[in-house]
C-alpha cells in the first residue's frame, strides 16, 4: 500500500515557485481625502491592488517600492476613479527600491505605464521619458499616450534599473481631434515580467517512508535543487482543485540541494498533489 501510494505522488507532483512580494505596484493620485478611491475590483486597468495616496504627501512607500513626485498643482475631472484625481502639470515622478522588489519576486524586469487624466475632453498627453536616476540620466524608453481626456499609456520595454526618473513632457504627437498637450497623471502602474520569473523548482527526488522514525508515523522526503538564501517550503492538497496547504518546516537553503519532509499524523493518509513553494523573505 505505502509503495502504491509513493508511485501516485510521484507520477502527479505538480510543482511551482511562489514569490513574497507583490508583483504590481499600482498607484491612484486622490485630489484630497474626499475624492472616491479607486475600485479594486479590476474594473480599473485590470488592477486590484491600487494604492490610494494623496498629492499634498509627495512620496509614498509600497512594497518596499518609494515613489516620490513633484507637481504644480492638482485636480479631478470625469473617467473612473483612478482618473478622477490626479497630478496637474507633473513635474516628475521618482521611483526607487526597484532591485529589491525584483529580488523579493524572485525576477529580473519590470514594465511601466502611467494613466493621463484631464477636466477637458479634447486635451491630450505628450511623451513621457523614462530616465536612470534622475533628469540627467540614461534615457531608457519614452511613453506615448493616444487618448483624448483620459486613458492608459502604452507600456514600457522590459527595464531592470534600481532607479527610474519618470519625466512627463507636453511635447508629442497629438492624436486626431486633440486641443491643448498636458502632463497630468492620475496612476502609475509598475508590473513584474512574468517570463523573467526563474523555472519551477526541480525536484531531484521523492521518498515515502513508512516508518518516520517514531514508529508509528509515516514520513514523505523530497530533495529539490535549491538556492542559497531561498526558502522552501513543501504544500500538499487532495486534489488540484482545492487549495494547496503549506506542511512542515520552512526551511532556508544554503547549498544546491536541499532535503524537505513532512511527518504524516498517524492514520492520515498521504495527499496526491503535493507542491514545492520559493521564497525570498
Amino acid at each position: 500500500m505505502i509503495k502504491d501510494t509513493l508511485s501516485s505522488l510521484a507520477a502527479t507532483a505538480v510543482l511551482v515557485t511562489t514569490c513574497s512580494g507583490a508583483d504590481t505596484v499600482a498607484i491612484n493620485f486622490l485630489r484630497s481625502s474626499e475624492t472616491t478611491p479607486a475600485a479594486n475590483d479590476g474594473s480599473e486597468y485590470e488592477i486590484n491592488t491600487w494604492e490610494d495616496v494623496l498629492v499634498a504627501d509627495s512620496t509614498t512607500t509600497l512594497d518596499g517600492v518609494t515613489v516620490s513626485w513633484d507637481t504644480t498643482g492638482v485636480w479631478n475631472g470625469g473617467g473612473n476613479n483612478v482618473e478622477n484625481g490626479y497630478l496637474d502639470n507633473a513635474g516628475s515622478i521618482t521611483v526607487s527600491g526597484l532591485s529589491a522588489w525584483l529580488t523579493a519576486n524572485s525576477a529580473v524586469s519590470y514594465k511601466i505605464k502611467t494613466v493621463g487624466a484631464s477636466d477637458t475632453a479634447d486635451n491630450w498627453f505628450g511623451d513621457t521619458l523614462l530616465r536612470e536616476v534622475d533628469g540627467a540620466g540614461i534615457l531608457l524608453d519614452t511613453l506615448t499616450n493616444p487618448n483624448l481626456q483620459r486613458g492608459l499609456s502604452s507600456e514600457s520595454v522590459d527595464l531592470s534599473a534600481d532607479i527610474v526618473f519618470i519625466d512627463p513632457t507636453n511635447v508629442g504627437i497629438a492624436p486626431v481631434g486633440g486641443g491643448g498637450a498636458r502632463t497630468s497623471v492620475a496612476g502609475l502602474i509598475i508590473t513584474v515580467v512574468p517570463d523573467s520569473v526563474p523555472a519551477d523548482v526541480t525536484v531531484l527526488s521523492t521518498k515515502f517512508v513508512g516508518d518516520g522514525g517514531d514508529g508509528v508515523n509515516s514520513e514523505l522526503r523530497i530533495t529539490v535543487e535549491s538556492q542559497a538564501g531561498f526558502n522552501y517550503q513543501i504544500l500538499l492538497s487532495p486534489d488540484l482543485t482545492s487549495d494547496f496547504l503549506e506542511v512542515g518546516d520552512r526551511v532556508e537553503a544554503t547549498g544546491t540541494s536541499l532535503e524537505l519532509t513532512y511527518l504524516f499524523p498517524s492514520g492520515s493518509a498521504p495527499s496526491t498533489f503535493f507542491r514545492v513553494s520559493r521564497t525570498l523573505e
